[in-house]
Order: C-alpha cells, then sequence, then structure tokens
C-alpha cells in the first residue's frame, strides 16, 4: 500500500482545468482518455446557482495536446423533453484501458464507444427531487468530435428494479464500466457504482460502491456480495470509483465525504484489491486534500492518469462560493494555470464594487529625494509612491510629499442598482489605508481631509453619486514631522536616521463602493466573544439609521456550525430615530462546543441580519472560534505557561511588518496570501501586526490556519 502511495501522490496543485464562465453553471465529474494523438475529457455540466434552480446534468467534451490545457469542444449528452431521462444525462465514458501508465484508450465493442450515465426527470441538482437511475449511450463516430451519443429509451439499471438491493433503494449515481477479459466475476464487463440506502441493521444513510455484471453491455445483474466497498457512517459518501491496474494489484481511486475522521469535508484517496471485491482501504495521508482557495471546501472525485513519468490526479475544485470547476494536481511541478473561476457573487444582502483597476497618479511636488514627476502614469491599487526608502538609512525614513489620484467608474442599474427595492439604499466608498492623510472628492463634492493612515475610513456618498460617469480624486500626504498620527519616519522623531521600516505615501490598500439599505450594521459593528469556561457566546451589533424617518426593525443574530447547521438564533426589535447608532447587546449558552485550537482550527459562522418584516435587508458574516486563554499573570499559580483550552501551548511567533521592497506596505491579495504562507511554512503559530494594523486579509488566514494573533489597534472611522 505504501509503495501504490507513493506511486501515486500528487503533492503539486497546477490548478483548474475547467471552469464555468459564469456563476450560472457548475462542472464535475472527469474522465480522461486518449485517442490518437490526443487527450479528451468529459465532464458534466449543471445549469444552476444553487442545487434548486438548475435544469440538471449535460455531458461535455474538451480536447487537449498536453492534459494541462483544455479546449471545450461542445455537448455530448443533451438534454431530451419527454424521456425519462429529460432533465438528467451525467456520463462516464465505458470501457478505459485499466493499465497504469498505459494507452488510456478507450475500448470498442461492436464497433461502438460506449457510455454509462446517471439519468432523471428530477430538475435540480442530482437528485435532490427525483431518484436517479442508470442510463446507456454509444456511438459509432470519431471520439474527437462533439456530437450527441444515442441512448436507450429505459434506464439500464433502476431503484425499482426486482433484484434492486437495499444499499441503493434511494437513489443511484456515477457509474463506470470496465472490460475484464478474464472474467473474473464471471462476466466480462463489471460496472462499479455508487449509490445511497440506508443500512436495514443500522439505519444508517450512507453513499456505497457496487458491482454489476453484463455479458452484452445491455443487460445488468448485481454482485450478490454489494455494496463491496463502503464506511459505516451516517451520512458519510463513499463513491465514484476509477479502477487502474498496477502489475496484479487493482487500484481503486475514491472520494469520501463528511468522513467523522477527517477535519476538512470531501477528499480524494484509495483502496486495493486482488479480485475486484475485497478491498483494503489505504490508512495513510489522503491523496487530494482541500487546500487552495480554489478547492477549500471540497477537492474529490479521481481521475488519474500516468503520462511520460507523470502522474496527472483530475478532481472536482469546489471552493467556499459553491464554484465547481475541474482542478489538476500532479508528481512533478508543472506550472500554474492561468485558468480561474469568475469572479465570486457576494452572497449576502450588500453589493460590493471594488475600484482597484485603473487610477491615474501623478507627484505634485520635489521629494526630499530629488523625485519630480507630474506627468500621470496609470495604476491599479495597492500602490505606493514609497518603493522602500527605508532601507537607504537617511535622515528621513520615507519618501515625503503629496500624490493625487483619479478614478473614473461608471454606475449603471444592471451591474450597480441604484435603486432596486422598495428600502431606501445609500452607497458608500471605503478605504482600507491610504498613506497619510486623505483629501477625498467625488462629483466635485468636498469630503474633507482624514487621517486614515493604516485604519479604515468609509464615507456616506449617496447624494454624490450618479449613474452613468463618476469621478473620483484623492489627494494623499504623506509629510514631514506629522504630530497627529502614529505613522511617522525616524527623521520626523528624535532618533535621527531611524526608520521602522518605510511609511506609505498613497493609496496602498483596497477602495470599495458598497450599496447597503439605510438601516445597516455598521463598519466593523459585530463583536462576538466567549466567557472563561465557553459555555456563553456573546454578540454585540452596532446598527445606524441614515434614513430620513423612524423606523422599526429586527436584528437577528444566527450562529451555525462549520456544517451550516444552526446552533442559537436571536432576535431583537429596535427602533431607530433618524440618524440614530444603537448597540444590540446579546448572548446565549451554547453546549458542548468544538474549541478552536491551533491544531484544530474549527469555526463557527456567525450570520448577523436586519430584517424588516419579512425581508432581510442588510447581512453580513463574522468566522468565529470558541476556544479559551490563561494568562500566568492572572493565574498567580507558579506556571509560567501560557494555556489554550486548558492546555499548555509554546507560542512560537513572529513580529511581521508587513514590509516589500517595490512596493513596501502595497499588498496585493495574492500577496497577503503568499506571505502567510511563508510563515507558516517557517512553522510559527502565532503573530504580531508590528507595529500597526494590517492588510484585513490577515485576520482571516490567521483564524482558518489556526494562528494565534496579537493585534496593533487602532480605530476605524466612519463619516
Amino acid at each position: 500500500m505504501e509503495q501504490i502511495y507513493e506511486e501515486a501522490k500528487t503533492p503539486y496543485k497546477y490548478g483548474l482545468a475547467v471552469a464555468p464562465a459564469d456563476n450560472k453553471h457548475k462542472i464535475d465529474c472527469p474522465t480522461v482518455f486518449r485517442e490518437g494523438d490526443k487527450w479528451y475529457m468529459t465532464y458534466v455540466v449543471y445549469n444552476g446557482k444553487s442545487g434548486l434552480d438548475g435544469r440538471g446534468y449535460e455531458t461535455w467534451i474538451a480536447e487537449s495536446d498536453n492534459l494541462l490545457e483544455w479546449r471545450t469542444l461542445g455537448r455530448v449528452l443533451s438534454y431530451r423533453d419527454g424521456f425519462w431521462d429529460c432533465n438528467q444525462r451525467g456520463g462516464f465514458p465505458a470501457l478505459p484501458d485499466m493499465e497504469w501508465g498505459g494507452s488510456y484508450a478507450l475500448q470498442t465493442y461492436k464497433g461502438k464507444h460506449w457510455m454509462t450515465y446517471l439519468g432523471g426527470e428530477g430538475t435540480g441538482y442530482e437528485s435532490v427531487n427525483k431518484p436517479l437511475y442508470i442510463g446507456l449511450a454509444w456511438t459509432d463516430r470519431p471520439l474527437g468530435s462533439a456530437h450527441e451519443w444515442q441512448a436507450q429509451d429505459q434506464p439500464v439499471m433502476s431503484i425499482h428494479d426486482k433484484d434492486a438491493q437495499w444499499w441503493e433503494k434511494l437513489t443511484q449515481y456515477k457509474s463506470v464500466v470496465y472490460w475484464d477479459k478474464e472474467k473474473t466475476l464471471g462476466a466480462p464487463f463489471v460496472m462499479f457504482y455508487n449509490a445511497a440506502g440506508r443500512h436495514p441493521e443500522t439505519d444508517l444513510k450512507a453513499e456505497r460502491v457496487g458491482i454489476a455484471l453484463s455479458k452484452d453491455m445491455k443487460k445488468w445483474k448485481r454482485y450478490p456480495g454489494n455494496p463491496v466497498f463502503a464506511h459505516e457512517a451516517d451520512g458519510t459518501i463513499t463513491g465514484d470509483a476509477h479502477i487502474q491496474k498496477m502489475g496484479d494489484v487493482y487500484v481503486m481511486f475514491y472520494f469520501s465525504a463528511f468522513e467523522p475522521s477527517r477535519k476538512y469535508k470531501a477528499f480524494n484517496t484509495f483502496a486495493a484489491s486482488y479480485d475486484l471485491v475485497h478491498w483494503t482501504d489505504w490508512k495513510g495521508a489522503d491523496l487530494i486534500i482541500p487546500s487552495k482557495d480554489y478547492d477549500e471546501l471540497f477537492a474529490h472525485k479521481s481521475y488519474v492518469v500516468k503520462y511520460n513519468g507523470v502522474v496527472y490526479h483530475f478532481y472536482c475544485a469546489v471552493n467556499d462560493a459553491e464554484q465547481r470547476g475541474i482542478a489538476i494536481a500532479t508528481s512533478k511541478p508543472m506550472g500554474r494555470s492561468q485558468v480561474h473561476f469568475p469572479e465570486r457573487e457576494v452572497k449576502n444582502r450588500r453589493m460590493v464594487m471594488e475600484l482597484d483597476k485603473g487610477w491615474k497618479t501623478w507627484l505634485c511636488d520635489k521629494s526630499a529625494y530629488g523625485q519630480a514627476d507630474n506627468a500621470p502614469t496609470v495604476v491599479d491599487i495597492p500602490h505606493n509612491w514609497d518603493d522602500y526608502y527605508g532601507y537607504r538609512q537617511l535622515t528621513h525614513g520615507n519618501l515625503h510629499g503629496t500624490a493625487m489620484y483619479e478614478k473614473i467608474f461608471t454606475l449603471d442599474n444592471s451591474q450597480f442598482p441604484i435603486s432596486d427595492s422598495s428600502f431606501g439604499k445609500r452607497y458608500f466608498l471605503r478605504f482600507e489605508g491610504v498613506g497619510t492623510y486623505a483629501t477625498i472628492t467625488l462629483n466635485g463634492k468636498d469630503f474633507g481631509r482624514h487621517p486614515v493612515g493604516r485604519t479604515t475610513l468609509t464615507l456616506d456618498v449617496t447624494d454624490a453619486l450618479k449613474l452613468g460617469e463618476n469621478k473620483l480624486v484623492v489627494k494623499a500626504e504623506h509629510p514631514e514631522m506629522i504630530a497627529d498620527m502614529p505613522w511617522v519616519c525616524g527623521g520626523c522623531s528624535s532618533e535621527w536616521g531611524f526608520s521602522e521600516g518605510s511609511q506609505p505615501l498613497g493609496i496602498f490598500r483596497p477602495v470599495v463602493l458598497e450599496a447597503t439599505d439605510e438601516i445597516r450594521i455598521e463598519p466593523f459593528g459585530v463583536h462576538i466573544w466567549n466567557d472563561d469556561k465557553a459555555g456563553t457566546v456573546f454578540v454585540e451589533t452596532e446598527v445606524k439609521n441614515y434614513g430620513k424617518t423612524a423606523e422599526t426593525v429586527e436584528v437577528v443574530n444566527k450562529f451555525s456550525n462549520a456544517d451550516g447547521k444552526q446552533v442559537f438564533r436571536l432576535t431583537e426589535k429596535v427602533t431607530l430615530q433618524p440618524g440614530e447608532r444603537k448597540v444590540v447587546k446579546q448572548q446565549s449558552p451554547v453546549q458542548n462546543p468544538v474549541l478552536w485550537s491551533t491544531e484544530n482550527p474549527y469555526l463557527y459562522k456567525l450570520a448577523s441580519m436586519i430584517k424588516r418584516g419579512k425581508s432581510t435587508t442588510d447581512e453580513i458574516s463574522t468566522p468565529f472560534g470558541i476556544r479559551t486563554i490563561s494568562w500566568p499573570v492572572k493565574r498567580e499559580d507558579g506556571d509560567g505557561r501560557f494555556y489554550l483550552n486548558g492546555q499548555p501551548v509554546f507560542i512560537n511567533g513572529v513580529c511581521e511588518y508587513e514590509h516589500q521592497f517595490g512596493q513596501s506596505h502595497a499588498f496585493s491579495r495574492e500577496q497577503v496570501a503568499a506571505r502567510v504562507k511563508q510563515i507558516r511554512a517557517a512553522g510559527f503559530n502565532a503573530f504580531r501586526d508590528a507595529h500597526q494594523p494590517h492588510h484585513l486579509d490577515y485576520q482571516k488566514y490567521w483564524d482558518k490556519e489556526g494562528s494565534l494573533v496579537v493585534d496593533s489597534v487602532f480605530g476605524p472611522r466612519v463619516v
């Protein structure tokens, strides 16, 4: 088993191979094969955002020269009205060469290529509305063209068959047929398929793998010892068997989901057998697990190919936005994919537009280092005119001066509705970092000069915003001898020549335009914590009425576990006068919570909402880990250790200055993620944002990665 693992492991994630062009489709279930000098991949496409709004699966085909870059050709199984499978036609090509490192060709039987598929009349994602059955399709045309395959008028296997077994009585799913010419089980065609059912003794509902046999591809008989492979835990999925033969050993690559022994939800691993029936499960490291921003929710459903000494592991990647596509991991580094999911939709009641592209900027005056450049240049945010002057160790460690920034952006009702509900809307500009003072003008309206620095500034710009073209102008200043802000250089203090790194001159963090209801949760307006026994969770929600009339609303806080199951729901009605701000204080006991730790960073989710009648008009989400901490200074017990959840933890931390040569503090989101990986790879389990507040993305990663944090706190401002 260890040798199989070493042979098949693919530690290098290349990225996405096939992704939907929009958020109205999802791509799943790869099958990869070779025909001539080309590689082909079939996959299924679901045409919906959620599990209920789409019609169902169709099967598509793509082509590649190198197994990494793919071109979509078109459909091979389409919806067909008036048949048993009118809405679900997810196909899986049959009779692949099973030899590990072999031809990966699809064999023909009676002059045809074959495909089994999951089919049904129920709409939605898979069996959400009605059960699925197994259909049979074929073609005698070249595989390299996108054409409709012929199919039988009735399923070849159904949960209603007289010989249907207990483990498949709820629904049938994916199937693949292999040609066993040795007739190990008494027939040449062996179908591995997964199905859902309840165990007759334990009543556990699960998805399991079984076998059916055929002599002619059309009439199938269940193997009496089914299911041949399963994990008996309620709700656990074991499925999508992909068989290859390494020497005299059959290897089943499969996926499992909601396995109680794993902290992640879905993963790929393998089992091995000498006879196709008795399988030994691999107990070591999983082959594919969620680890990237494109597969952070599920990394599952294998198809594995070894070609020219490289193993390619194709799998279905699903992120937290529930976008689905086909990704690849490889046994050797093969570069990085240029394929990406479309921009994620914000799944809350707010609309957000990032104003990061195409800013004009120029320096207004001559700096201390002789730079004078009045010609505008076009840049993207984040941007910093000071590209780390501190390393020069001059009198002033920073570039002082003034820079102008100008952005033209266009709004229309289709991309950013100015008025799309019966309730009033407000529009806010959020600056997450400007060095150091920002004077802001929108469409000629002056919003004043603000000390921003490393904190956020939120402005209500409703009265200045308009449909069509908008002009945003920002004057960024970082003068000498700053006296009312903490971000100074050594030349502006008594420590001449000292520089605590560079201090930025420019818009060095994101700028966002956000639309909300007139009664909204304020920026950083949700505060959540637990007591020192981890038995009670407290929530404070700051809300404000930006409208012109008094309104009564309901403030709702719903606390759910990592699987989305509600733990508690708190509600309180609040009446707000025009311009009034209130803090709603709530609390709830929690029973036997899963505690957040550096080894198991378990996160609950708090959804904070404002409801007007039956409508939810504002909503934001906050991840939260329940944990207890204990410092020796408060215990006075002679034990100098730090305790997390009652257990001693050695704090191996880093003070991180958020500097980089070239742009200094102007980190992109990708650069923040890379810095987090560097810190984690170095073995640190704690982080201090020295000496000022860092990019907001850092906290998201520390919560998920299991890092302790000491924050430098300076308050945000809302104007």
